[in-house]
């Protein structure tokens, strides 16, 4: 539409399209990628690409790119270190660790309770399926969620998985194959 400024329309688009991201690092993935594909990788210039950056950050998030801007000499490297700095903050190895500190949370399970291991079993599955959502279920068999959830059962427990892993013949540390033995 004719007569609108860039930063009206930059507050358009993202208005329409993006959710303001907040600095809750397990919404970051979901925000990173709306605002990939609708500013990011557009071709729609530098100064529309840092003012929408900055529209689309919640307060307390944009006073550290604001803190980023004071330091850089170009709208191209403000804008660049602050997604930088996003992608430090809140990306890929950090959310991994907010999942994993979620597992340090699951009560531990007791070998007299025959409930727990049922409840037990359905947070390892909702935490799989968290990881699923948030495009990560490759993690779910890395060694440490294993030893994560390991460490949450009892010796008892532990040892019946030992048995399983040696009568079914499986070598690994996955946590699927610990879910397997429980269910």
């Amino acid at each position: 539409t004719a007569g609108l400024f860039p930063v009206d329309f930059v507050k358009l688009m993202t208005m329409k399209l993006l959710q303001p991201f907040n600095g809750r690092i397990e919404l970051y993935e979901s925000w990173r990628g709306q605002f990939q594909s609708n500013v990011h990788w557009q071709d729609i210039g530098i100064q529309l690409k840092v003012q929408a950056l900055r529209y689309c950050l919640q307060d307390n998030v944009k006073q550290i790119a604001a803190m980023l801007d004071a330091n850089t000499a170009s709208p191209t490297q403000s804008y660049l270190s602050t997604v930088q700095y996003l992608e430090t903050k809140f990306g890929g190895e950090r959310l991994i660790d907010v999942k994993k500190a979620e597992i340090r949370n699951f009560p531990t399970v007791r070998d007299d309770d025959a409930m727990a291991v049922s409840k037990f079993v359905l947070l390892i599955k909702m935490y799989r399926a968290s990881l699923k959502a948030h495009g990560m279920e490759e993690e779910f068999d890395t060694y440490s969620v294993f030893s994560e959830i390991h460490d949450r059962l009892s010796r008892r427990v532990q040892r019946e998985l030992c048995k399983f892993k040696r009568m079914k013949n499986i070598d690994g540390k996955f946590a699927s194959d610990l879910l397997e033995c429980l269910s």
